[in-house]
């Protein structure tokens, strides 16, 4: 009579409370692992960081940032092999939404291919973490000049492209007695189509996506009103809630409302500087980070700030602008404050006699975990105990 070998599979969070199992869709999707990451905001998230501009600092005048990013890391040129990128820019309001093909990271995925936006950033430190065969996805949604919080359509580029407001902020508005315009909504709109049609294109090529975390570069519109400054926070709030709730709807993963929230802090220079509410809507993002779960801020002036704006003003590509050293650096700490703050499990495996398998790894939650048991001779893979959906293959000898 054959023995059955008894093997336990324990899933745990290192110095914490168990978290939610990994989700049967996740464990058992087919295709390979990629982890998506959603950019969306106004000019900052689009890329206006031009890549022909003088290096700060640099007495070349040939010196540009497109020379110095490609020496900064060859991949800025050949593209990201361990990243992957679906991006929607600057689609106004009443376009039909564009087909878009599915590539790697490269400089010139910004307003032109003479423009940087935070992906590229996000990519060089995303690559230390992920392979080819295991890849990070970053989808863009993203439009210049944009606003939050401009119900009635007063900016042009509120009628030309549309807002920002989520679904639950309009009917505030509405329900409030407040004329709203009918593009008020149409920028997450375009967000939740972007973020649809890119994980289905990464399914297309065979991918299983997983949503680890969003960015939020936006809010130097807002500084124009007060009301819209004043109402930020609150708007902001929503945006992030509904945000959460629909991408859990689009892929059926409730993990997905508990991903890092990171929000880029608007800066002082620039044109900023002689708006009168700038304050107010960075004291909003501090406000929101404070409030909700998995929120975080990145600063991008002063002392903490990005490396050209501590130097001084005005160092950007223009006077709205980040200069493409300061936007790499600014998507290298997006995804650094993204991925660090994944929450992390450690699953162990033991076995009894009769068999072996060597498993112990950490995790981010959602990604699927496939473990080989190796039995002896004429002994079979027998009870399983798990605390998460863990897909065991035995090997035959």
């Amino acid at each position: 009579m054959k023995k059955h070998l008894a093997i336990l599979a324990l899933l745990a969070v290192a110095g914490s409370a168990l978290l939610a199992p990994i989700p049967a869709a996740a464990a058992n999707a087919e295709g390979k692992n990629v982890d998506v990451y959603i950019l969306a905001g106004q000019s900052n998230a689009v890329g206006n960081s031009k890549l022909d501009q003088q290096v700060i600092g640099q007495q070349d005048s040939a010196y540009t940032y497109r020379k110095y990013l490609a020496e900064e890391d060859a991949r800025n040129t050949s593209g990201y092999e361990e990243v992957l990128y679906y991006g929607a820019i600057e689609v106004r309001a009443d376009a039909d939404f564009p087909n878009i093909s599915l590539t790697n990271v490269h400089l010139g995925q910004g307003l032109t291919n003479n423009h940087v936006g935070p992906e590229l950033g996000m990519a060089n430190f995303l690559s230390q973490n992920y392979t080819k065969d295991a890849p990070a996805a970053i989808i863009k949604s993203a439009v210049g000049g944009t606003y939050l919080g401009d119900w009635e359509g007063k900016a042009n580029n509120t009628k030309n492209f549309g807002g920002w407001a989520s679904p639950s902020l309009l009917a505030e508005w509405k329900e409030g007695g407040r004329t709203v315009h009918q593009y008020a909504g149409r920028l997450y709109e375009r967000l939740i189509t972007s973020v649809t049609k890119g994980l289905e294109a990464l399914q297309a090529q065979g991918y299983a996506p997983h949503v680890k975390g969003y960015l939020w570069m936006q809010g130097e519109s807002d500084t124009e009103r007060r009301d819209w400054a004043d109402e930020y926070a609150h708007n902001l709030e929503l945006l992030i809630t509904d945000l959460r709730a629909d991408v859990e709807e689009i892929t059926g993963d409730g993990d997905v409302r508990n991903r890092p929230f990171v929000i880029g802090k608007i800066a002082y220079d620039f044109a900023n500087r002689g708006q009168p509410y700038i304050d107010t809507v960075r004291e909003a993002e501090d406000e929101v980070a404070a409030k909700l779960p998995r929120v975080f801020t990145v600063e991008t002036d002063g002392t903490d700030g990005l490396p050209a704006l501590s130097i001084g003003a005005n160092n950007g590509s223009d006077l709205w602008h980040f200069n493409a050293g300061d936007i790499y650096e600014l998507g290298k700490r997006f995804a650094n404050v993204a991925y660090s703050n994944l929450a992390k499990y450690l699953y162990s495996v033991k076995v009894g006699k009769g068999g072996s398998v060597q498993e112990s790894k950490a995790l981010s939650d959602g990604e699927p975990v496939s473990i080989t048991f190796t039995a002896e001779r004429g002994k079979l893979l027998g009870r399983i105990s798990r605390l998460a959906n863990v897909h065991f293959v035995q090997s035959v000898v």
